[in-house]
């Protein structure tokens, strides 16, 4: 019996899937498509390490103990498990880090990184680790009348020539929110496919944006007072390189730094320093969208 699959679109790639991604944008069967997504046979026991992430050949092997094994080659991933089926929770593996261990090896730029464009498609990147508050800034942005690009990961296509200025394509749809954050800035209407996993709201805005030019970068930071500040080009590159996929699991590679200088030379970098006081959150956003109004990233035109 055939298993029903499943067709997205997500970081400028067609996906076929025997598996539901809510965290990407669903569209029509496609007879062609650059990424299959398949269930191997069962893992007969658990491994013995808690995670690893490991090259092997052609392959790259990601481990989780409590989600399961996925292979990934050039136009597949195989996931593998003790239960056979994702759970909730190891969609957030697979949407995250296995799909971007795929572009990798495209050698793509993906980034731990948030992202939002105007109505004239500028793309604006907000690049920081796990609670930096990504979610949280493109939420507020989101109620100035930006549109959601792509939430936790941002996939830049690399190219001999150059990266600043590169298309940046629609990838993971669904914000992870504080209830709290969610409650302050919308209706309970407003947003879909509301899901609620580790304490953490998902949920998928109604204004998406499907792709545009990388126009500038903010890292983030929690800090006592809410600020933006310049950054040498040395902060900057150090900046992203913390939060680069291929540094940060596979070690430095010279072709990925040479187009992260390429970005800290042509793109206009800053730090935005936000607090992670509930009461101080309208305030931060504010700041930020008057920095942005400053440099034109909030200027309106055709999409």
């Amino acid at each position: 019996m055939n298993e029903k699959q499943y067709y997205y679109e997500a970081h400028g790639l067609v996906i076929k899937s025997v598996f539901k991604l809510p965290d990407f944008f669903d569209i029509e069967e496609k007879d062609e498509y650059d990424l299959e997504i398949t269930a191997g046979h069962h893992l007969r026991s658990k491994l013995p390490a808690e995670w690893f992430i490991k090259k092997i050949d052609h392959k790259i092997l990601i481990y989780f103990r409590e989600v399961g094994l996925f292979e990934v080659d050039e136009k597949r991933i195989t996931f593998l498990s003790d239960r056979g089926t994702l759970t909730k929770f190891s969609h957030l593996y697979l949407s995250g880090l296995v799909i971007g261990a795929f572009l990798l090896k495209k050698e793509n730029i993906v980034l731990h990184a948030s992202a939002v464009a105007n109505e004239a498609g500028k793309v604006t990147l907000f690049v920081g680790k796990s609670g930096a508050g990504k979610s949280c800034v493109v939420a507020g942005l989101l109620s100035k009348g930006f549109r959601l690009l792509s939430d936790d990961m941002v996939v830049l296509k690399s190219n001999e020539n150059e990266v600043d200025g590169s298309t940046v394509a629609r990838g993971k749809i669904r914000l992870q929110l504080k209830p709290d954050i969610f409650s302050m800035l919308y209706t309970e209407d407003v947003m879909t496919g509301k899901n609620i996993i580790k304490n953490k709201l998902f949920v998928t805005p109604p204004s998406l944006a499907t792709s545009g030019k990388l126009a500038a970068i903010y890292l983030l930071e929690t800090g006592d007072k809410p600020s933006i500040q310049e950054v040498t080009k040395s902060e900057a590159l150090f900046g992203l390189m913390q939060n680069d996929m291929q540094s940060r699991f596979f070690g430095n590679d010279h072709r990925q730094l040479d187009n992260l200088a390429k970005l800290v030379e042509g793109l206009p970098i800053y730090k935005f320093i936000r607090t992670e006081q509930f009461s101080d959150y309208e305030t931060g956003i504010n700041l930020l969208f008057s920095h942005m109004e400053e440099i034109n990233l909030t200027e309106r035109g055709r999409t």
